[in-house]
């Protein structure tokens, strides 16, 4: 038996998308939640950490939402899961109460639980962001519910079980050695599966030490075999104890694979961040002097006419040593505003002489200005010489602002005394000094704001008295604000809010030459919180076996008297005795003397021959012991903590993934490596055409594969390219370049090609290129549609293009309203118009509304040189030139799946599936009409009145059933018809 679905479908008759609008009761919601948010205090909500870690053998993770702030109320939280490396369902499932997660009234902490699949793939470590959301961010919002960043969102960390790869890592990321040492070990290890021998590399990098001079070649830089079951090797550095006065150097050393992709395929893998490190050479012969001047910013009233800049130094005062104090124009100019420095160049100090003074001149003129400003700075008459000599310039000092206050102007500047105050909450009110200096012989009102940062209103502090209408009377030059601040119980961080001067009438202030002295006028106030928490120093702790953990607990808040906290270990995959002890057990006391801020524990790792993973025991802290009882007290963040027991080349590539160049210039390509430069080395540079072809529109020295010579010590190497000019106005040209190892002449050491190890050279034809921003746009009907024209090359000039509208199935109209669009002059062809320096220009189209049901329509837009004023140079369109605007009738289809069913007599009852996209918010009911064709009514199959189905809220399928008649009469096929009644959407809609 044959059904055939979709009767219309099956004429050729177009499916038609239906429409649902509810946007009168939508913008009432607003109005009303807009209308109470003045009278809702915060609601902040945060994770209990940024960062999980769960073992995939775990099977599970608590995610712990929180919230503070005002909770009187009931409110609902989304909190959802997104793949990182991680993929759902395959590593991770679904959060348990992913979506309408309710706190209760006076409720402040929600758990979720996270399943972790415990599968039995050899994988790398993976991870997943989980967030916190709204359901309604509006609606949210305007109850005064808002998300704390960054804690609304943090990242699991999935490690696996499963996996034999092997981990290389050196056993610290820092390293600081007095290069009177003169060696310096580095201690590369391995942690996993330690079955296979493996060669990998250690190099060092110049950062700004200097490879032979500041330190030597480390001792078995390449192939540095780890044997089976062997964890750690030391490699020694050589440190340079020369007789130079110098800074402080640094240099990079990094663990390497001698081949990537066989140690990959192998399991052998770099444990980032430790697979490279920082070493800090500390010079013990320099006796360094530092130049700097007695300030960082200068103000000077230019009615003084002169203002006096000292420049000091400090350190070795023996040598004669001249330098240079330069000005630069801010918004103060020179010659008009100020003049020369007396004496402007060689500022010589002599020996033993530690200041020196240089007098500049301030220009008093007759003009009425707002306050300008120039930079002043020290520099040395020969740079070169003067660091070979041990003299440096003292940072930030050695630059200064000046800052020139007008002396005719009559405007009135109103600033505050301060741009950040700093209260304890005990002291109950801060006094907020609001000045004013200039033309004070107008009286004036203003106003004095105060507004939540992390501070709430009402909850950390009150209002300022007085709040409005602090009136300035003539002469008066300052007003003080009193803010009430809140001593409350409750344990808080620091909370901050904002203080901002403001006028009650602006537009008369500026009219009567009062105006505000930005930045000073406003200020933030930071709240001290005046009792006592206790947190861990970190989140977690990383350390070799055989080593001491000193695990630091803070606090803050009332310091005054003695105190003691527990800290708790727990046993993980490192346990108590065999792995790690602390000195009287698992919980430990933390003790506290009075004005202590800090207490410590220390745990000692055990050392044994095993070859084992990383392994973890975790550390709590509680108030449990706390006998400090006249103040509250609480536990921060972090108040858990995971300690972790670590058991025991040469890169060439190319500089740019892309370079740009016009014709008739040459380009420079630069080729990198690093790692072992003690040999001289060759690569290979191979050019390849693609729509740019050799000779005709580029070419080098010799071939297409260049060889790149780099000589001993040598970091870089270039190839240049030399593009040619003709007399076509094209597109962007290109060719590609591709770094081997071919003819690689370094045979002592393993080599391999990083990224990139390509690249694509786009030669630019003309000066000036057009394109639009999209290849398509989507528009709903009845809104505008604004359409960007780029340009780029030399902009100097104004210019014009045209953007001309062609019909598809979409009509232009040039009568607002009629037809299907119009533009912005009701033009087809409408002038871009870029003014000089622009890059982009607009053009608006306007969508029409009409009545009738349609599937998408179309119009398509072609940008043309026609109109083109920039004639000094060539001019080209890009890519994208043409666009399809496609314009959305409707937000919701309907139609059934699939158009044809094949059923056996014998079925009995089955179901024909109907489905709707788009908007699904609504319930909707569908009708069906049924046509008898060869199958008849009761005799072959029956359906139950009436004949609908409906759709609730949310769902996209429906199934109507047909009850199917078994005659046991052998017939040929027998078919009838189901459509969907389109009349009975309509009337519903």
């Amino acid at each position: 038996m044959l059904v055939g679905c979709q009767y219309f479908a099956m004429k050729k008759v177009k499916k038609k998308t239906f429409c649902v609008t509810n946007m009168s009761l939508s913008w009432m919601i607003v109005i009303l939640c807009l209308l109470d948010a003045a009278h809702t205090q915060i609601t902040w909500y945060f994770l209990d950490c940024n960062d999980y870690y769960v073992d995939e053998a775990a099977g599970t993770v608590n995610i712990i939402l929180k919230r503070r702030g005002d909770l009187s109320v009931a409110t609902s939280t989304t909190l959802t899961a997104t793949d990182l490396s991680a993929a759902v369902v395959m590593d991770y499932g679904a959060l348990t109460a992913m979506t309408d997660l309710i706190f209760a009234a006076g409720e402040d902490e929600k758990t979720v639980i996270l399943a972790i699949t415990d599968d039995t793939s050899q994988e790398h470590t993976e991870q997943l962001m989980v967030e916190i959301g709204f359901s309604n961010a509006v609606t949210a919002a305007s109850a005064g519910q808002a998300l704390q960043e960054p804690l609304h969102k943090a990242t699991v960390t999935i490690d696996d079980d499963d996996s034999p790869v092997t981990w290389y890592f050196l056993d610290c990321n820092d390293y600081y050695v007095d290069e009177a040492t003169g060696t310096l070990n580095v201690d590369v290890r391995r942690r996993g599966d330690l079955s296979v021998s493996q060669a990998i590399t250690l190099t060092a990098t110049d950062l700004s030490a200097t490879s032979t001079m500041d330190y030597g070649t480390l001792a078995a830089v390449t192939d540095l075999i780890f044997l089976a079951t062997e964890h750690t090797k030391t490699v020694t550095l050589p440190i340079t104890d020369d007789g130079s006065e110098e800074h402080t150097e640094q240099l990079m050393v990094a663990i390497g694979l001698d081949n990537a992709a066989t140690a990959a395929t192998n399991g052998q893998a770099l444990l980032e961040p430790l697979h490279k490190a920082t070493v800090t050479i500390e010079d013990d012969d320099s006796p360094i002097t530092w130049y700097f001047m007695d300030c960082n910013d200068y103000y000077v009233d230019e009615a003084t006419g002169t203002l006096n800049v000292d420049v000091r130094r400090r350190g070795d005062l023996s040598v004669l040593q001249p330098i240079t104090l330069t000005l630069t124009d801010l918004s103060a100019t020179s010659t008009m505003d100020y003049g020369t420095l007396t004496p402007a160049t060689d500022l010589v100090f002599a020996a033993n002489e530690d200041m020196k003074t240089v007098a500049l001149t301030i220009t008093n003129d007759n003009s009425q200005e707002h306050t300008e400003q120039l930079m002043v700075e020290i520099g040395f008459t020969y740079a070169a010489a003067a660091a070979a000599a041990g003299q440096a310039l003292l940072e930030p000092l050695h630059k200064a602002t000046v800052t020139i206050d007008d002396d005719d102007s009559p405007i009135t500047w109103y600033f505050l005394d301060c741009n950040d105050y700093y209260v304890d909450e005990a002291t109950g009110t801060l006094n907020v000094d609001v000045r004013r200096r200039g033309d004070l012989s107008v009286s004036q009102a203003i106003t004095l704001t105060a507004w939540d940062r992390s501070a709430t209103s009402t909850m950390d502090y009150g209002v300022l008295t007085p709040v409005t209408d602090l009136t300035f009377a003539a002469t008066e030059y300052t007003k003080t604000a009193a803010l009430a601040i809140t001593d409350d119980d409750s344990q808080e961080h620091t909370e901050q809010l904002v203080v901002e001067i403001g006028f009650d009438n602006a537009v008369t202030a500026a009219t009567n030459g009062q105006a505000l002295l930005e930045p000073l006028h406003k200020a933030t106030v930071t709240i001290e919180d005046e009792d006592t928490i206790f947190w861990i120093q970190e989140f977690q702790y990383v350390e070799k076996e055989g080593n001491t953990v000193v695990v630091t607990v803070h606090r803050r808040g009332n310091l005054a008297n003695g105190d003691t906290v527990t800290l708790t270990s727990t046993g993980d995959t490192a346990t108590a005795t065999d792995y790690y002890s602390s000195p009287t057990g698992a919980a430990e006391t933390v003790t506290f003397a009075a004005g202590d801020k800090t207490g410590t524990v220390t745990y000692t790792l055990a050392t044994d021959e095993e070859c084992e993973d990383l392994e973890k025991f975790t550390l709590a802290l509680t108030l449990s012991g706390t006998t400090d009882t006249n103040d509250a007290a609480v536990v921060g963040s972090p108040s858990t903590s995971t300690v972790y027991i670590v058991d025991c080349t040469a890169l060439f590539w190319i500089q740019e993934f892309q370079y740009v160049e016009k014709e008739g210039n040459t380009l420079v390509v630069t080729v990198h490596r690093r790692g072992n430069l003690a040999n001289g080395d060759t690569v290979t540079l191979t050019s390849t055409d693609y729509t740019a072809t050799a000779i005709d529109d580029y070419w080098s020295p010799y071939a297409a594969a260049e060889t790149v010579t780099f000589a001993a010590g040598d970091k870089t190497g270039t190839v240049t390219y030399s593009l040619a000019t003709d007399d076509e106005c094209e597109d962007l040209e290109k060719f590609t370049l591709a770094l081997t190892l071919i003819g690689t002449t370094d045979t002592n050491n393993f080599a391999v090609v990083g990224s990139p190890g390509t690249s694509t050279v786009y030669i630019v034809d003309c000066t000036a290129i057009f394109w639009i921003q999209e290849f398509q746009y989507t528009v709903k009907e009845n809104h505008d549609l604004v359409v960007t024209v780029h340009r780029r090359g030399n902009i100097a000039n104004a210019d014009t293009v045209i953007l001309t509208s062609r019909d598809g199935t979409a009509t232009f109209s040039d009568t607002a309203g009629t037809d299907d669009f119009t533009s912005t002059n009701m033009m087809e062809a409408e002038t871009v118009t870029f003014a000089a320096g622009v890059k982009t220009a607009t053009v608006t189209y306007s969508i029409n509304r009409d009545t009738v049901i349609e599937d998408f329509e179309t119009f398509t837009l072609l940008l043309e040189l026609a109109g083109t004023t920039y004639t000094d140079y060539a001019a080209a369109v890009g890519s994208p030139s043409t666009s399809t605007v496609y314009i959305v009738d409707c937000t919701a289809t309907i139609n059934m799946m699939p158009d044809v069913y094949t059923i056996p007599e014998s079925v009995g009852t089955f179901g024909i599936f109907i489905q709707r996209h788009g908007d699904v918010s609504t319930s909707l009911n569908i009708e069906l009409i049924i046509t008898d064709v060869s199958a008849e009514i009761p005799t072959d199959f029956i359906f139950t009145a009436p004949v609908n189905t409906t759709f609730q809220p949310g769902q996209s399928t429906a199934q109507y059933k047909f009850t199917i008649i078994d005659d046991m009469v052998l017939e040929d096929h027998e078919y009838f018809r189901v459509a969907i009644d389109r009349s009975s959407i309509l009337s519903v809609l």
